[in-house]
């Protein structure tokens, strides 16, 4: 494979990333506003990033870059699930508490879950951006003996 090549696979999963971070933040964004159903997204786990990681990414795989991925895709993954459990949880007024109150808390508590969700993908892009940095800081030659 030509550097080119490898360059435009890493640029095309960081596209991918950043398309389903904004389609993460779209599903919750319309549940508060709308209470509109949340799909699945850990469902959706054949994303383009995660195909690409998981198959032609691997040739990238004994790079300190690459490595240093595999944790905050884990925890952004495990944050999506606890987002999806927080949404999909049933609310009800009770007896000395309103709907609406325990609605804000849930949002609240959708909100901190969001921020450590983006946090996340900032170390993923940021990470995705040093790994291309190593790419291109090689020779071609050295790029095509990876795979």
């Amino acid at each position: 494979m030509t550097k080119r090549e490898v360059i435009m696979q890493i640029r095309s999963a960081k596209a991918a990333h950043m398309h389903y971070m904004s389609w993460v933040q779209d599903q919750v964004r319309n549940f508060q506003i709308n209470e509109s159903p949340i799909e699945n997204s850990n469902e959706k786990i054949e994303f383009d990033f995660g195909k690409w990681y998981a198959n032609e990414g691997q040739i990238l795989a004994d790079f300190p870059a690459f490595i240093a991925l595999d944790e905050p895709h884990q925890k952004l993954h495990e944050i999506n699930a606890e987002i999806l459990k927080t949404c999909s949880t049933h609310i009800k007024g009770g007896l000395f508490s309103s709907k609406k109150n325990k609605i804000l808390k849930r949002n609240r508590q959708i909100d901190t879950l969001m921020e450590q969700f983006h946090n996340q993908a900032i170390v993923i892009n940021e990470t995705i951006n040093l790994l291309e940095h190593d790419i291109l800081n090689m020779s071609d030659e050295s790029v095509e003996k990876l795979g």
